[in-house]
């Protein structure tokens, strides 16, 4: 029989993906599990009416939130603040699940958020038109 081996995750993990692909949720658990921050960077990204926040902004806020020693992060925005938050973290988990998966997801979660008027980020709800 061989012996378990237990695996540990780092201090500071990013979770990328797709839209649906359970970034966030994905994030929100291991977070609570692990009893760390979760930096959810659409919240970081979006202000009150779907207005985008300035690249100073957003990096300002990634920046600060990542000034922890331990947390979970969940979203892309690569190209906007790939260069803060990656030299930092420890652990990178990609979730890439089939498009058809993927698609259902998408489809289940905006409708129900449509449906329930749920809040997002900032004041902002999700209806059909964005």
């Amino acid at each position: 029989m061989r012996p378990r081996v237990r695996q540990t995750i780092g201090q500071r993990v990013i979770i990328i993906g797709g839209s649906g692909s359970g970034k966030s949720t994905l994030g929100e658990q291991l977070a609570q599990r692990l009893g760390r921050p979760f930096i959810e960077l659409d919240a970081l990204h979006w202000e009150p009416d779907w207005v985008p926040a300035t690249e100073a902004i957003f990096r300002a806020r990634i920046s600060a939130a990542t000034a922890a020693e331990a947390w979970i992060m969940a979203g892309n925005y690569t190209s906007k603040q790939q260069h803060i938050s990656w030299p930092l973290a420890d652990t990178i988990v990609w979730l890439d699940l089939p498009l058809m998966m993927v698609l259902w997801r998408v489809s289940w979660r905006t409708g129900r958020r449509v449906v329930l008027r749920e809040e997002l980020w900032n004041g902002n709800r999700e209806n059909l038109r964005n």
